[in-house]
């Protein structure tokens, strides 16, 4: 709901304040009834000052950093082929279970040699920083076997936290040997000769193809990573592509391919290089992915299904998607136009009540968050750390609830605004609980300032909203402010 000014408001209380400390006492009358006089002070004898003991000052605490964790290591492929990329996440928090961002993290890849005998080589990669889930692509996969990636996690300022670590291993298959099937010597039976008129058959011709694949994707929300891609079939000598894709953000966001580039890509496919390319470009605020690329190397014609790009996704809310080309032009070595009719897709996102939701709840006015109850709709109940930090099952709905603030609700079929995932939790972006509940009706109304003009200038606990001590001018501004809202509220609107 809006939130409407109430600057009247504030002035009519403060003036009843004015109006109750005009009525009490004079204190000079009071003074004169007790039998004080200005003109006439007793003198009062000097007394001897005793020593004081001068007090040693108390050491400060040195700082105790605990270590980081790495929660999970996740590899795009079960396994691999040789010669094939191994893309790689790493998912870091802190003491406290937050995404870790600033971070070094490498990691010692140990792989195969040509021989057992020769033993094994190991390499070092470091990896890409997105805020608490760290990448890199290990491209060295030339050999079949086990490749072992051993992360090591490091703090730059050695201030925030120690060192963590973790070991993952994934294998490279190696390719497997067709295996010859045996073939029968047939009887040879002797027939009668007969004339035949051969019939003229018509081979036909493959009809061009280019479409959304797979085209009705599912998924759910706790998902890391997602890949659709735009596919081509039965194109002949094709020379160069220009694309739009189009998708709801609400739903799914692209995941970047390139961190080493500014903006956002998508992957590509075998028809085109990186030297083909251009244009790569996802626009993620409005929804759209650009693609147009020109081989240099000359046409090239596709006959089975190819992959032209490959889009990485991660989900944002449940719900569904419309991945819809509105625009695909494909030329020949002529520069005539390919005609092709683009398939577009679906792409949906179902809820799972078995991940888990970690996030964090600001107390307007406050620098301690802890304390502020969490449920799920299941009645699972947690409470939030001093930082305001929580983690529960993943429900239908996630309500918040402290005294002398208005409840929140969260539902998590509607839109998230999600920080990261790592495929078991989805972490939330901040949630800030309005002040001024003073009476738990779940509404901000003339009732709850009423009360907080009554305890003004005393220490009364349920009118001390931000929690100073004593209840002032800052309780009141604070409930005006937030005067007409009523719970439970939805956060980030």
């Amino acid at each position: 709901m809006k939130r409407f000014p109430n600057y009247w408001l504030i002035v009519l209380l403060i003036g009843f304040f004015a109006a109750g400390l005009s009525l009490l006492p004079n204190p000079l009358s009071v003074a004169y009834a007790h039998g004080w006089s200005p003109c006439c002070k007793t003198a009062t004898p000097t007394s001897t000052p005793t020593a004081t003991a001068t007090a040693t000052p108390t050491a400060t605490p040195t700082r105790v950093l605990e270590a980081c964790q790495v929660t999970a290591v996740s590899f795009d492929q079960d396994s691999y082929q040789p010669g094939e990329t191994i893309n790689v996440t790493v998912s870091v928090v802190d003491a406290a279970n937050q995404p870790l961002g600033g971070a070094n993290v490498s990691a010692a890849v140990t792989r195969p040699t040509q021989t057992e005998l020769s033993g094994q080589a190991t390499t070092s990669t470091d990896l890409i920083d997105r805020t608490g889930d760290y990448v890199a692509a290990y491209s060295n996969t030339d050999l079949s076997g086990q490749y072992t990636f051993d992360f090591t996690v490091t703090d730059p300022t050695g201030q925030r936290f120690l060192t963590c670590s973790a070991s993952a291993s994934v294998q490279v298959e190696s390719e497997a040997t067709p295996t010859p099937t045996e073939t029968a010597t047939p009887t040879v039976t002797v027939t009668p000769t007969v004339t035949v008129t051969p019939t003229v058959t018509v081979t036909p011709t493959p009809t061009p193809g280019a479409g959304v694949s797979p085209e009705n994707y599912t998924t759910t929300l706790c998902s890391f990573l997602d890949t659709t891609s735009i596919d081509l079939a039965a194109i002949p000598d094709l020379v160069s592509v220009d694309l739009e894709l189009s998708y709801d953000v609400r739903i799914i966001q692209v995941i970047d391919a390139d961190q080493t580039k500014q903006g956002v890509q998508v992957r590509l496919g075998s028809p085109f290089s990186t030297a083909d390319v251009v244009r790569n470009e996802v626009d993620t605020r409005a929804g759209r992915i650009y693609f147009k690329a020109t081989r240099q190397a000359g046409p090239i014609s596709i006959a089975d299904s190819t992959s032209l790009i490959e889009i990485d996704w991660r989900p944002q809310r449940v719900g569904s998607s419309s991945l819809t080309l509105a625009r695909l032009t494909l030329t020949d070595a002529n520069n005539q136009t390919i005609a092709v009719q683009p398939q577009s897709g679906t792409f949906t996102v179902g809820f799972v009540p078995d991940c888990r939701v970690s996030g964090a709840v600001v107390l307007q006015g406050r620098t301690n968050a802890g304390g502020i109850a969490v449920a799920n709709s299941a009645g699972m109940q947690t409470q939030t750390q001093a930082s305001g930090s929580f983690e529960v099952d993943a429900e239908n709905v996630i309500s918040l609830k402290y005294p002398g603030y208005l409840s929140t609700a969260i539902d998590l079929r509607d839109e998230l605004h999600i920080l990261s995932a790592d495929g078991k939790t989805v972490y939330l972006a901040e949630i800030e609980l309005a002040a001024g509940d003073i009476n738990g009706d779940d509404a901000i109304n003339i009732l709850d300032l009423a009360y907080i003009a009554a305890k003004f200038g005393t220490t009364d606990a349920s009118a001390d909203l931000n929690g100073d001590g004593q209840v002032n001018l800052l309780d009141l501004t604070m409930a005006a402010g937030n005067y007409g809202l009523e719970g439970p509220l939805k956060p980030w609107q």
